[in-house]
């Protein structure tokens, strides 16, 4: 399963590889500050992000699976009985990057408006 971002701001940067760069940070941002929000039962969900994602093109991506080889991301992400293991996330949640945009959603915002500050003053 992927969660998706609106991105349309930085997609304006002219520089193909300032896009690039800046979307790549953002996404490792957000990815980080999604994983409290991520059920946690043996911590394969909130890891698959950080081996399955494509930063630069803007992609998370979650995919594990449980002992008996069933892929079990999107069941977690729509299961609202959210239930997680000995080391419990305590923000978890169904839908978890909705409830991180709604706690961290204006943060992004600014993170983004930083870092394309932050390109254009560089180039």
């Amino acid at each position: 399963m992927s969660v998706r971002v609106d991105v349309s701001d930085i997609e304006s940067l002219e520089s193909g590889q300032l896009h690039g760069d800046v979307l790549e940070k953002l996404t490792m941002q957000i990815e980080g500050d999604l994983r409290p929000y991520v059920k946690h039962d043996t911590g394969a969900l909130e890891r698959s992000a950080a081996t399955n994602s494509d930063f630069r093109a803007g992609r998370i991506t979650y995919s594990a699976s449980d002992d008996r080889g069933h892929e079990y991301a999107a069941d977690a992400y729509f299961d609202e009985r959210v239930r997680n293991g000995p080391r419990q996330n305590p923000k978890a949640s169904d839908q978890w990057d909705r409830k991180a945009e709604a706690d961290l959603g204006g943060s992004w915002a600014a993170y983004a408006g930083d870092l394309i500050e932050e390109a254009l003053r560089d180039s």
